[in-house]
């Protein structure tokens, strides 16, 4: 409190020796009460500002003055602050004179400012003491006190609206005066009319966004503060009069409030009963802000319905049944109980009936299994992975069949849900209007994106991991997804072809020979590795040791198996007479460690028989598909050819093997 009474002093010139604030208890909000043993005066409203900069605009600032000694104090000079204060409520206070805030009228049904217009105008003048604006504009007072809502915690909002057809900024400019934070918005006459014309132009509602309704509400509801003849207000106003307004506000706030309860009932019926709950209170918020449009209130944000619904009554108490109706609305109010009330408001064509709502497909997604293994694509940038749970489900949903024909053939509600949540599947009504669900205040709804996998290695030749019970997200983008499989799976083909030239060339006595083999077998194990992890492109084949340290994490054990291959030199060894068995074994132990870290402990031996390489190119095909899809680059030139054959070999004919 003495840091404030401090502030206080300097800022007004009084002496701080007859000042001594008090923080008020028992609020809802913060406050503080400024007692001051002097006359009232213009400083007031500067001691105002410094005490709302330390409370915040919605804390309570009091301000009472009264003669010399009222101040209660210490036999030391201090304050006795909570003395003061149960004197204050007590009105046991002598010669104390209390001056109440100017800022905002009393509470009233009123759609009048709730802010005097002489003070509206005065804060004006102190904003454009710092901000400059176009010559011969206008100015407007707009915003939740303009139409008679808000409270000392509300911003002061104006309009500038300049002649002309200057593209002006969308930012507000941000200013305080008078303790009261200000934001002055200014558009040129041509942006104004644009606007405007964007709603009278639209072909329905449902193409307009909630900014342009709120910049023309804005703008309709404002009160002139400054008019200019180089600026035609009545004629802006003209292109969007207040009944089609009014409408079109209501139509907006009825087709989001449909889809809104539509999803509800399509989670309700999948078993996601708490979302179910929420869509639905929100599509009846609309449902109510739809009524209240067509009586004129058509105030886009929804924060002062509670007010709006206060002021309907007030002129009509014909409508206080069903206002009370919507406020009583019990917590525990089932759908149905939610949906015949959205009736009543005006949202008639919904019913709680999930044979209307069917399945549909989304662009961009796109089923790519790999081995036993089901991926999603999404938008050709992520990669799901799908549970045994996730790719049963999967294969069970059928676009154009309704969520009850669905669930009455298989139980999976779960998954279906965790599938429109991720944007996998989309939902329409019979008759083809696509569902875009939107909770009030936002943007309609998109698919969520979940925390990705952390398992690592990030992938394998069976692709990704599936950590979570529906479907888990890949931490690589698809393109670097597949591109990495991709170099897993020839990495495996080329370390099984080297693996075969370092056979023959032991067996034959061809030292040199079975060296470059040798490096070529190490070569294709730190790349599979480096691939599992996600690292594409791939750095050179040099320095195996040394690269698998600094990429790839807790590599210990590996790369001490690295070291041990790359010190072998079979040269000097079949030179001396040896085998050579012991070190193929050292490599067949690398080799089997970097299967194991890829998945690939089961990749067949592809040259071994006709059989292994058909499994090597059914393999290679499986991945072959989603890289062709993506366009991304291939490893082999060859690659192109097992694509185009449909995974079979060019020249094979139908009886081959």
């Amino acid at each position: 409190m003495e840091d404030i009474e401090s502030r206080v002093a300097r800022e007004t010139g009084i002496t701080k020796g007859k000042l001594a604030a008090v923080s008020l208890s028992g609020g809802a909000a913060p406050g503080i009460v400024l007692f001051a043993e002097t006359a009232p005066g213009e400083w007031i409203a500067r001691a105002r500002t410094v005490v709302r900069g330390e409370l915040g605009p919605a804390g309570t600032v009091g301000v009472v003055t009264g003669p010399r000694g009222f101040i209660r104090r210490t036999s030391s000079g201090k304050p006795r602050r909570r003395h003061m204060w149960q004197l204050y409520t007590e009105g046991r206070l002598a010669g104390a004179t209390e001056h109440p805030a100017a800022d905002t009228a009393a509470t009233s049904p009123s759609t009048e400012p709730a802010l005097p217009l002489d003070r509206a105008e005065r804060l004006l003048a102190a904003a454009l003491e710092t901000v400059s604006i176009p010559p011969n504009s206008a100015a407007l007072f707009e915003g939740s006190l303009a139409e008679g809502f808000g409270n000392e915690g509300s911003d002061i909002d104006f309009l500038i609206v300049a002649p002309g057809a200057e593209e002006m900024p969308t930012l507000p400019t941000v200013v305080f005066a008078d303790g009261r934070r200000i934001e002055i918005r200014t558009r040129s006459e041509a942006q104004l009319r644009a606007q405007l014309e964007r709603v009278t132009g639209a072909d329905g509602a449902g193409d307009l966004d909630e900014d342009v309704l709120n910049r023309c509400q804005r703008f309709r509801n404002a009160t002139v503060l400054r008019s200019s003849a180089a600026v035609d207000l009545d004629g802006l106003s003209a292109l969007l009069p207040a009944g089609t307004f009014a409408a079109t506000v209501s139509d907006w706030w009825a087709q989001r409030g449909r889809h809104a309860l539509w999803f509800a009932v399509a989670l309700q019926a999948l078993g996601a009963d708490a979302e179910a709950d929420g869509w639905a209170r929100d599509g009846l918020l609309q449902a109510v802000k739809s009524w209240a449009a067509t009586r004129g209130e058509t105030y886009i944000e929804t924060k002062w319905l509670p007010r709006q619904l206060v002021r309907i009554a007030a002129a009509d108490p014909g409508a206080t049944e069903l206002i009370d109706a919507y406020r009583g609305l019990a917590a525990t109010a089932t759908l149905d109980e939610v949906l015949a009330l959205a009736r009543r408001f005006g949202i008639a064509d919904v019913a709680d009936d999930p044979d209307r709502i069917l399945l549909a497909r989304i662009d961009g997604v796109t089923t790519w299994p790999i081995g036993d293994r089901i991926h999603v694509l999404r938008d050709d940038t992520d990669v799901f992975a799908l549970s045994e749970r996730g790719a049963a489900a999967w294969r069970a949903v059928v676009a154009r069949k309704s969520v009850a024909d669905i669930l009455r053939r298989s139980p999976i509600g779960t998954e279906l849900a965790e599938f429109v949540r991720l944007g996998f599947i989309g939902l329409s009504l019979r008759g083809g209007e696509t569902l875009r669900p939107a909770l009030a205040m936002c943007k309609p709804l998109r698919p969520v994106t979940p925390i990705p996998s952390t398992r690592m290695p990030a992938l394998g030749l069976a692709g990704g991991g599936a950590d979570r019970d529906i479907a888990t997200l890949s931490p690589l983008p698809a393109q670097r997804f597949v591109a990495c499989a991709m170099e897993v799976v020839w990495s495996n083909v080329v370390l099984e072809n080297a693996r075969e030239d370092l056979m023959g060339a032991v067996k034959a006595g061809q030292g040199a020979v079975a060296d470059i083999a040798a490096r070529r077998v190490i070569a294709m194990c730190v790349r599979m590795v480096l691939s599992t992890y996600g690292i594409h492109p791939l750095p050179a084949d040099v320095a195996p040791g040394p690269t698998l340290t600094a990429l790839v994490p807790d590599v210990g054990a590996l790369r001490e198996l690295v070291d041990r291959a790359a010190a072998l030199r079979f040269g000097a060894v079949l030179g001396s007479g040896a085998s050579g068995l012991d070190e193929l074994a050292v490599l067949d132990e690398l080799a089997a460690a970097v299967r194991e870290i890829a998945g690939g402990t089961q990749f067949p031996a592809s040259f071994d028989s006709r059989e292994q390489w058909r499994r090597t190119l059914d393999i290679s095909y499986d991945w072959l598909r989603p890289a062709a899809y993506l366009d991304t680059e291939l490893p082999l030139d060859e690659a192109r050819d097992l694509l185009g054959s449909g995974g079979r070999q060019p020249h094979q004919h139908d009886g081959g093997q």
